[in-house]
């Protein structure tokens, strides 16, 4: 880094916490957890520009040419495009400019990103909003949760968690129904989705999409933020353009994370294609597991809190996800190649039935003798055991040996 006066200070930028794929202990001291390297083009670009005379550019110079790449990847003009530092900051945006303290916002869930604080910093009061499968676009039931006092929706597309996604038609409909609402829809995973509804922005002034720019999870700690909506409504979210505008150094990383996105890309395709593996793999043991939309499969097991412990104890990167509606029974485990999956199957592969999937209850009663249901007679005792027997296997697969 530099001073003011252009004089370097003794912090080097391959040390900051993200950019080398390290992640600072939460115990504090210089304890390091091992995370998913960058892309070694990526560090390289960085060290080029942080010792170039670009990096130290006017920071307006650097943030018109990040705008005007953003153009580019959204196919919409520089007017309709904000940067921000994060998520949270255009939540926080929307919630000045477009919400009065006693509005209320209705957040489609389930989600991750704490709108709620966000939203409630600025006196709105909010109300969640669950599909009834977690797994499932719900129009209607979002429609129906619409009163005289809403004023804003958030849903993700798609669904950062659980990968649900909404049509074209199905975010124009809410559009025509909401009225003024304003409909906020998060899109910072549309790079796995291959789907975007962002040239609905020309044509409604009540909708804002907001993007992320990182790969997985590689520039999490260093990320950047955009907003695309109407002209009208650029113009509004441009009072506090100036006063958000991200770091030098968070604009020069989603720089190269753009000279970088053909390797991104690829990358991600190898990832969904092992977690494809992975998911035929665990199928095969009887236990339910889905894609999402991201770097990690969601499983279903019966003790999801156990099972995460054991994974993230064989130094995998494994979580619960009791704490949202309508997951109690799931966990969600990071995918970053094929020896993580194999290693998390071999895993699994381990763990005692009982914290994977449900046993049945009870006793199955196996009737030795019968009446025949014709000609009054009895069947032959070793063929209907033999039936009992698999009728047993198919309704309890993972019986206990013993």
């Amino acid at each position: 880094g530099y001073d003011n006066k252009g004089n370097a200070l003794p912090i080097g930028i391959m040390t900051m916490d993200g950019v080398n794929g390290t992640k600072s202990n939460v115990r504090g001291g210089n304890d390091r957890e091992d995370r998913p390297q960058v892309s070694h083009q990526v560090a390289g670009h960085i060290r080029r520009l942080v010792h170039s005379d670009r990096f130290h550019q006017n920071s307006a110079e650097l943030h018109d040419d990040l705008k005007e790449r953003l153009a580019v990847l959204s196919g919409l003009p520089r007017d309709h495009i904000q940067i921000c530092s994060s998520i949270g900051q255009g939540l926080e945006w929307t919630a000045r400019i477009f919400c009065n303290p006693g509005d209320e916002a209705v957040i489609c869930g389930p989600e991750e990103h704490d709108v709620a604080m966000f939203l409630e910093k600025y006196g709105v009061k909010t109300e969640f909003h669950f599909a009834p499968s977690p797994f499932s676009a719900d129009i209607d039931g979002i429609v129906d949760r619409i009163t005289d006092k809403t004023r804003l929706i958030y849903l993700e597309q798609p669904n950062s968690v659980t990968g649900t996604m909404y049509s074209r038609y199905e975010i124009e409909a809410l559009l025509n129904a909401s009225g003024n609402v304003i409909l906020v829809v998060n899109e910072s995973c549309r790079a796995f989705s291959d789907s975007s509804v962002a040239g609905l922005v020309r044509r409604y002034d009540n909708l804002i999409i907001l993007r992320s720019i990182y790969s997985t999870r590689q520039f999490e700690e260093l990320p950047v933020c955009y907003i695309l909506s109407s002209r009208n409504s650029s113009v509004r979210l441009n009072r506090y353009a100036a006063e958000g505008r991200p770091s030098l150094i968070r604009q020069a990383a989603a720089n190269v994370i753009l000279n970088d996105m053909a390797n991104t890309i690829q990358m991600n395709s190898r990832i969904h294609d092992t977690m494809i593996y992975m998911i035929v793999r665990l199928r095969g043991l009887g236990i339910t597991a889905r894609m999402t939309p991201g770097d990690s499969v969601l499983i279903r097991v019966v003790d999801p809190g156990m099972v995460a412990s054991l994974l993230t104890g064989a130094g995998l990167m494994a979580r619960s996800l009791r704490h949202l509606k309508g997951l109690e029974y799931y966990l969600s485990l990071t995918i970053t190649d094929e020896t993580t999956a194999q290693r998390a199957i071999e895993v699994i592969d381990d763990i005692p039935r009982r914290y994977l999937t449900e046993t049945a209850t009870g006793r199955t009663k196996l009737t030795l003798r019968r009446t025949a249901e014709e000609g009054g007679g009895t069947k032959d005792l070793k063929s209907d055991t033999e039936k009992n027997k698999e009728d047993c296997t198919v309704q309890c697969p993972y019986r206990d040996p013993a």
